[in-house]
């Protein structure tokens, strides 16, 4: 049987206040990962957070609050 999971797996500050975020999915047959492929993306202070996942939004408001 053949099943997928999308998750986060890296939120990183960049130098300049920018945060680069990573989500890995994953394609799992029987259990055994046979594929992973990532899709990136930077968010600058200031950016809309709405559509974002929740532990972006939280690194993002934690690193832009202080």
């Amino acid at each position: 049987m053949l099943t997928e999971k999308t998750f986060i797996d890296l939120i990183e500050p960049l130098a300049d206040g920018q945060i680069q975020v990573r989500q890995a999915d994953v394609v799992y047959r029987d259990g055994v990962e046979m594929g992973r492929t990532f899709t990136r993306w930077v968010l600058s202070p200031g950016d809309d957070l709405a559509e974002q996942p929740p532990e972006v939004k939280a690194f993002a408001n934690s690193l832009w609050s202080s």
